[in-house]
């Protein structure tokens, strides 16, 4: 009988510690793809994504043995379940001079549209020789976002938000 116990409480244990592994595993890709996506933002977009980068998930362990029982049990959200990936730095682009043309990357392959990264302050209809953020060399024409302030798109932070489009 003893030993059918011993069995129990092993096969038990070793169920549980396959059940935290999986957790713990699920937990540490959602957070690697949180971490992706934060990164992916900042290099694609060039700006501030405007929230702060995802913390590292705290994760289930399991207990030490109950000395009269030998079963170990859950403890939820006890511990990191991976140490923190490494996020990039926002770009500081409040010292950017006035009306200088921040040209992001396309905003989608093969398109003539290219991102205005944040502080750009190039008014509307203004035409530019320029290299976008991907390395395309040409002319750019700015065009303003009117949601975002008005006729001349002008943002709060001095910025002129908007797009720039190929044209020459």
């Amino acid at each position: 009988m003893a030993i059918e116990i011993e069995d129990y409480v092993k096969h038990r244990n070793a169920q549980l510690a396959y059940l935290v592994s999986l957790d713990v595993k699920h937990a540490t890709e959602i957070y690697t793809g949180a971490v992706n996506n934060y990164n992916r933002f900042i290099t694609d977009v060039g700006k501030d994504p405007g929230y702060p980068p995802p913390p590292v998930p705290l994760g289930p362990t399991l207990s030490a043995p109950d000395p009269s029982t030998g079963l170990v049990r859950i403890i939820e959200n006890s511990a990191p379940v991976c140490d923190p990936l490494p996020v990039l730095p926002v770009p500081d682009l409040s010292t950017a001079p006035s009306n200088v043309p921040l040209i992001g990357k396309r905003i989608w392959p093969g398109a003539p549209y290219f991102q205005s990264l944040q502080q750009d302050s190039v008014p509307g209809g203004t035409r530019v020789n320029g290299i976008s953020a991907d390395g395309v060399r040409g002319v750019f024409e700015k065009i303003a976002n009117p949601i975002s302030g008005g006729g001349g798109g002008v943002g709060g932070s001095g910025s002129v938000h908007g797009v720039y489009l190929l044209v020459g």
